[in-house]
């Protein structure tokens, strides 16, 4: 991958900071640009875009972040669509394919039970419609339709995947530190 733009100032280092988004590609040749949300949904995204203390960063090894101003956002299929402050044509937006929005720790908008990163989800307990434990989200990684949290298995075995969407992941309680689910039957069994 390369570096960031030249003309985007260095600010702090990218480990003090929390993802909120991630930018795919640009979209049309006005530098508009796709964005995946790394929180859980266009409402938590649009809390972190009011902030102005943005920041964009090539990846978590990404020693310096750079300061950047979020025009308009629109929202479309699950995906964020963005303008940023002097990135106008494909040309400039281009080079931001894969770049990383995130904000400082201590001026993101706060976890909860309505709002949350895709980084609070690791290490939670995923358990079934019965309460039975199913095992322990490693992450969440980008599936083809949906993002899909990546789940390791109560006494090991193989992770699999459930698709992080409403008709399987009933309630994320980061109180509680648990994700409750209701899978069809089959769905583990099928990755095995």
């Amino acid at each position: 991958m390369s570096s960031l733009p030249s003309d985007i100032p260095p600010q702090p280092p990218a480990a003090d900071l929390l993802a909120f988004g991630q930018i795919l590609k640009p979209r049309g040749l006005a530098g508009e640009m796709k964005v995946r949300l790394l929180c859980n949904g266009p409402e938590h995204f649009l809390l972190c875009v009011e902030r102005e203390c943005i920041r964009l960063w090539r990846d978590s090894a990404e020693k310096e972040a750079r300061a950047v101003s979020i025009g308009d956002v629109r929202f479309h299929q699950g995906f964020a669509l963005i303008h940023m402050e002097g990135i106008d044509s494909i040309e400039k937006a281009e080079p931001l394919r894969g770049c990383l929005l995130g904000l400082p720790a201590n001026e993101a908008p706060p976890s909860d039970e309505e709002s949350w990163y895709f980084h609070d989800l690791e290490g939670l307990t995923v358990i079934d419609a019965e309460g039975r434990v199913l095992g322990m989200v490693e992450k969440v990684e980008e599936g083809p339709a949906h993002d899909q949290l990546l789940v390791r298995p109560e006494g090991g075995g193989k992770v699999f995947r459930i698709p992080l969407v409403a008709a399987f992941v009933k309630e994320v309680d980061i109180t509680a530190r648990r994700v409750e689910t209701c899978l069809p039957p089959g769905l583990i069994e099928s990755q095995e």
